[in-house]
């Protein structure tokens, strides 16, 4: 399939584009200069999982001052108005997530990279060298989220089974005003659980290290907005129809209804799971309009 679509004149346009070509010359500088810079371990291994935690670090830190800052023009964007989490629930989260991702997340990080990498295990094996095509690189992206949010939602349907729930999940929605600190704020357990919806895609595809490096990275920063509990206009569901985004987990973690999917919403409608949701929706609006007519009445 790979081979006849790219013969295809449209493809091999884009393919040989100036800009597809500077972007695959810069691409391979880039990993060039770091294979040549540093140790194969480092580059594989530890700066991967150092930009995982600033990935986590700074967007959370940023919509912490955001939210104390407490600016109108900002603040008109909370999903949910006037409500923020205390200062004692915060500092749980961050000791219980340094110990996620010193105790939990970074021997999962080594011990996924270190059988991606090792070339006696030939099944799981991902590329360190050649690199693939710049467009090659973002389909696989675009797979790898798909695969995760198709893997995700089942896992999250089974979490919410009542003695996961009650065992494992519970520890995820203490956060009942969902923050950009609760993205991976959650049992050990879920974390194991999720990482295998996450490294679903890459198991399939063997993708070249660098495109999991990436990866991992972009599926953190889309938790942490589907966690951010805020609904902007440039957020991804205010631009594609088909995300769920803040606004429909942010749903899920006030009524603990539906709303399973990490990111597309078409699972949810698929899987039935996604009327509760829309309801809650039709019912916002109707009570916005009612509202707005008769603030006109008084007028």
């Amino acid at each position: 399939m790979t081979a006849v679509l790219s013969q295809l004149p449209i493809v091999q346009s884009i393919a040989n584009s100036s800009f597809t070509v500077a972007c695959n010359e810069a691409v391979i500088a880039f990993w060039s200069y770091m294979l040549d810079q540093y140790h194969p371990w480092l580059v594989t291994i530890l700066f991967p999982f150092l930009s995982l935690i600033l990935s986590y670090v700074i967007p959370c830190g940023l919509m912490h001052l955001l939210e104390m800052a407490d600016l109108p023009f900002i603040q008109k964007y909370k999903i949910q108005k006037n409500k923020k989490n205390d200062s004692k629930m915060l500092m749980k989260a961050v000791v219980h997530l340094l110990k996620s991702y010193f105790l939990v997340m970074w021997p999962l990080y080594l011990v996924a990279f270190m059988f991606f990498t090792h070339p006696s295990i030939q099944f799981l094996k991902v590329s360190v060298e050649e690199l693939p095509g710049i467009w090659t690189m973002i389909a696989q992206l675009v797979f790898f989220s798909v695969s995760e949010d198709f893997s995700h939602y089942w896992i999250h349907r089974l979490l919410h089974t009542p003695w996961l729930y009650r065992n494992v999940h519970h520890v995820h929605h203490e956060f009942t005003y969902p923050s950009a600190l609760a993205a991976s704020y959650a049992h050990p357990i879920e974390v194991l659980m999720q990482g295998m919806a996450t490294f679903s895609g890459p198991m399939l595809f063997r993708p070249h290290v660098l495109v999991l490096y990436i990866w991992v990275n972009v599926r953190q920063l889309s938790a942490i907005e589907t966690h951010s509990g805020y609904d902007f206009p440039l957020s991804p569901n205010n631009i594609l129809y088909f995300f769920g985004g803040a606004d429909l987990h942010d749903y899920h973690h006030r009524t603990y209804n539906g709303a399973f999917s990490s990111n597309f919403i078409w699972w949810d409608v698929l899987f039935g799971t996604a009327k509760p949701y829309f309801e809650a929706k039709k019912k916002q609006e109707r009570k916005l309009k009612e509202k707005a007519a008769v603030g006109k009445k008084i007028e």
